[in-house]
């Protein structure tokens, strides 16, 4: 349930990071943060470039997170304690077992007492936190772009995206847990988020982490291999189990950062720094061979 980043910023690469001409800031935004994010975008060479912004309604996890950071300089992270969703207001937050699955949507019961992976998502309590909009609190920053969102928030994916209005139209690429089947009462699924994302301009570039959950538990060796390809020469098979399928982490990109045609432009390096800082050389190259090829 817990999408983490893995740590893929290798500090000997050449990221090209300081060449840009632009003084702004390339904004990062990770919303549902809670117990460390961004580790990508940590290193020396992303700190006079990049501007992080972490998200989570738990004022005390929010503390912490701040204090973990203070190594780096000032400003450079900032943890921020408040839920988004589509408008502002108070709601209900949902407190579950595994903190990092409370939600605003209340978890399905029956999942957490017959699935024993789901056992996560169990019912503490219910409290009331204040909420506002991604793009509310950006016009209080004074922020017009949010260059890559970052996005696990238990069901409100969909509803939080919405409420970052035209802001939305400025993200290059958003990293987002997506369901499959329901886990939490009234949420959204993939096909509505993929539906929204795509009138707004972006592509479905991977989907990672593909999660299956049993009745009970059972482990069931599927006759059939699994099997991922990637173009022509290469298809890696593994052992598929028993299982349905609820959520995986979706990667999506905009459709302008695939077609650019402006080699010296500053939207056309920011682009750069940004995929190259999330390790992403397959969109480096792809952008890349655009270029080349006009």
């Amino acid at each position: 349930m817990v999408f983490s980043f893995r740590n893929l910023l290798n500090e000997d690469n050449d990221l090209n990071i300081q060449k840009s001409n632009t003084t702004e800031p390339i904004v990062v935004v990770d919303i549902g943060c809670r117990w460390g994010f961004a580790e990508q975008f940590l290193s020396k060479k992303c700190q006079s470039v990049f501007k992080i912004f972490g998200f989570d309604p738990d004022e005390a996890e929010c503390a912490r997170l701040q204090a973990s950071y203070s190594h780096l300089p000032d400003g450079y992270v900032t943890c921020v304690p408040i839920g988004l969703a589509a408008c502002s207001g108070q709601r209900n937050l949902y407190l579950t077992k595994e903190p990092a699955c409370s939600s605003l949507y209340p978890p399905i019961q029956h999942l957490a007492e017959k699935y024993p992976a789901l056992d996560c998502i169990s019912l503490q309590k219910i409290v009331t936190t204040r909420v506002t909009t991604l793009d509310l609190w950006a016009r209080e920053k004074k922020l017009q772009t949010i260059d890559y969102i970052k996005i696990d928030t238990q069901g409100s994916e969909l509803e939080i995206l919405k409420g970052g209005g035209s802001l939305i139209d400025t993200t290059r690429c958003i990293d987002i847990e997506v369901e499959f089947n329901p886990i939490y009462e009234g949420q959204t699924l993939f096909g509505e988020t993929d539906t929204y994302l795509r009138s707004k301009g972006f592509i479905l570039w991977r989907l990672s982490n593909l999660v299956h959950y049993s009745l009970g538990g059972e482990q069931f060796v599927m006759p059939d291999k699994n099997s991922v390809c990637f173009d022509t020469n290469v298809r890696l098979e593994t052992e598929a189990y028993g299982g349905q399928l609820f959520w995986a982490d979706a990667r999506y990109i905009h459709r302008n950062v695939l077609a650019q045609h402006s080699p010296d432009s500053t939207v056309r390096q920011r682009d750069l720094k940004l995929f190259e800082a999330l390790n992403m050389i397959d969109v480096v190259d792809h952008m890349n061979r655009v270029q080349a090829s006009i």
